[in-house]
């Protein structure tokens, strides 16, 4: 298998398709698509857009994404792998010092002196302190049981990305929290516990992300759709 752009880019041309129509279908600019076909993915936005990108570019073409999306991770690690090599190892600097040795005589003498004196009064403080004899009679305690504390789930996000002009509506754990037009290119993130219910007039121009995760259009179909995203499906 060659790299992502050359596999991508002969893809495109066989099928006759200029970077403009891809542009148009799939609201990527024509210099992200370019950057993929050079394999210049420092010159592209955050990876988990990237994947975006490379998701709906192999899609629009036919063909099977996941394996475009596996070498891209792997491209990934690797980079940052050699970037973790080579950051430059810290200088620790050794410095020695010397004591005269007409010193050493008084300073040993003083150190014993100062450890018969802390001897001799730890002799004296640990006679004083000896415990006195328990009583006879000894109250049991009762054990309390630390009370339960409730299991709070922990929330899940999710992120909405318009590539078309499109108007949205979001409701989080049964509570609308959004209703409004959403610009191409704008992005809306919310948290949430149990549900997440997403309803749009074009469910092609709508990008979904959980956790920073891609998960595809709302729909695939440019129709008014709704999507209902539940915390027990997400591994």
């Amino acid at each position: 298998m060659g790299s992502i752009g050359e596999e991508l880019g002969d893809v495109r041309r066989k099928k006759g398709i200029s970077l403009e129509k891809v542009e148009e279908a799939i609201k990527v600019r024509i210099k992200f698509l370019e950057a993929i076909e050079k394999n210049d993915f420092q010159t592209l936005p955050e990876t988990v857009y990237t994947k975006g990108f490379i998701r709906a570019y192999a899609g629009y073409l036919g063909v099977n994404p996941q394996p475009y999306l596996n070498q891209y991770k792997l491209l990934h690690q690797s980079q940052e792998n050699y970037a973790l090599k080579e950051m430059p190892k810290p200088v620790i600097r050794h410095e020695s010092y010397h004591i005269n040795k007409r010193w050493l005589l008084p300073i040993a003498m003083v150190v014993s002196i100062f450890m018969i004196i802390s001897f001799l009064g730890f002799i004296g403080s640990s006679e004083k302190s000896k415990p006195n004899k328990p009583s006879t009679f000894i109250t049991k305690r009762k054990k309390v049981k630390p009370k339960p504390k409730p299991s709070k789930s922990l929330p899940f996000e999710i992120t909405l990305q318009a590539i078309r002009g499109n108007w949205v509506k979001v409701i989080i754990d049964n509570k609308p929290v959004f209703e409004q037009y959403m610009y191409n290119g704008q992005q809306m993130r919310w948290l949430a516990r149990n549900t997440v219910v997403v309803v749009t007039n074009h469910g092609n121009r709508l990008i979904a992300f959980i956790n920073r995760k891609p998960v595809g259009f709302i729909n695939s179909a440019d129709v008014q759709s709704q999507k209902v995203f539940k915390k027990t499906d997400i591994k």
